[in-house]
């Protein structure tokens, strides 16, 4: 048996380098953002329901979605319901290799994963993204990413699917910046640590 874990090359990733225009394009007082597919079971739908929540807190805070797929005339109809405005962007599929640039410019990385059989099981490769560019990340509690944030220090936890707990996470690193300096890792290896048979 080989275990190849979802981490990054970090070599080929580093290649991209910042376009700091993409970066600056995307920055407030408080920028949180999500690259990847708009499916329901990713969680977006519990972040832009945390917005309002947030902005009572951080009144410039702005969510940053980037990419596309079948839920996301759902969730552009949910911003309206909220009010959202121009708090909630979506940017649409972006090539690759602007991610990073796109992640550079934010405060806080996303994963608001719906906790499911199968989603409980999965890493994603931008937590890895977020951990490299030192982020500190914000992730529902499935089992693996709970995990990881746990064992590198480099986020919170909320409970999968509750906006409020979501909010409170990011408020909690907004009202806190040293601690959010202190969980976003760098030039640390960015590999799941602890892997093991289990």
């Amino acid at each position: 048996m080989i275990v190849l874990p979802n981490t990054i090359h970090r070599a080929h990733f580093d290649t991209f380098g910042i376009n700091q225009s993409l970066s600056d394009s995307v920055e407030s007082d408080l920028t949180l953002v999500y690259p990847g597919g708009m499916d329901g079971h990713r969680g977006r739908d519990t972040a832009i329901r945390a917005m309002p929540t947030i902005l009572t807190s951080v009144p410039t805070a702005r969510l940053i979605l980037v990419g596309d797929g079948a839920a996301r005339r759902e969730l552009e109809e949910r911003c309206n319901q909220l009010a959202l405005g121009d708090s909630v962007q979506f940017l649409g599929w972006q090539p690759q290799e602007t991610i990073p640039s796109y992640i550079a410019g934010d405060d806080i990385g996303l994963i608001p994963y719906i906790k499911t059989e199968q989603w409980d099981h999965t890493i994603p490769r931008k937590l890895f993204h977020y951990m490299r560019l030192g982020l500190p990340v914000v992730a529902s509690n499935c089992k693996p990413i709970e995990r990881i944030l746990q064992d590198s220090d480099s986020g919170l936890i909320h409970l999968s699917g509750d906006p409020e707990d979501l909010a409170r996470a990011v408020i909690s690193l907004a009202e806190n910046p040293g601690i959010g300096s202190e969980k976003g890792k760098t030039d640390e290896e960015v590999s799941p640590p602890g892997i093991t048979g289990k």
